[in-house]
């Protein structure tokens, strides 16, 4: 179980400024009459989370929306560990992706067993995507970092920690198949040459 949530520190992959797990928040509810997010906490998980929001360029065969869909399966992410939903994180990820499959695996351990993840959220600083021409599967370095966070068991208790992550660089692969990306490969390149800009 350790190792598995070593591995969210890794897996939290993904930050753009995404809501965090940890941001706690008022539980009125606002002024539409929706009620507010609330962030996890050792009181309880996360409530009421939005879904990230599909866009135009997520289906588009181009390096944009590679990088689009790569800002998106990170936002899922990110969501699958505020809320425990995968469902769709598995959808968005090959079944080869063994980045992709030790995250959902860890998340649905967590949540399966009663407990909730807090903190860990992602930082993406920008995204370099690369598709070669008349090619289906294309390329993108991963500028990002992790806060720290928490993983609680049913009771509340702490039961593992996830480390800050430093900034460095991940590298994705993905694959355009019947209009839709689908995630095949992450991993870190803290080595990774980066475009000039």
């Amino acid at each position: 179980m350790k190792n598995m949530m070593q591995m969210a520190a890794g897996a939290a992959v993904a930050a753009l400024a995404l809501t965090g797990c940890g941001t706690a928040a008022s539980e009125s509810q606002s002024e539409s009459g929706h009620e507010v997010p609330v962030g996890a906490s050792s009181a309880g998980p996360a409530r009421n989370v939005d879904a990230p929001q599909e866009s135009k360029p997520l289906t588009a065969k181009s390096a944009e929306g590679l990088k689009t869909f790569t800002y998106f399966w990170i936002s899922y992410n990110s969501y699958a560990q505020q809320t425990g939903e995968t469902d769709k994180l598995d959808e968005l990820s090959s079944d080869k992706c063994n980045y992709c499959s030790n995250e959902i695996d860890m998340i649905n351990k967590v949540y399966d067993d009663g407990g909730w993840m807090a903190g860990g959220d992602p930082r993406v600083t920008d995204i370099f995507p690369k598709l070669p021409e008349g090619k289906s599967t294309g390329t993108a370095l991963v500028t990002y970092s992790e806060t720290a966070g928490t993983i609680f068991n049913s009771e509340g208790e702490e039961a593992s920690t996830i480390e800050p992550k430093k900034p460095t660089v991940l590298t994705v692969k993905a694959s355009y198949i019947d209009g839709e990306w689908t995630m095949r490969s992450i991993e870190e390149t803290p080595d990774a040459e980066l475009p000039a800009t």
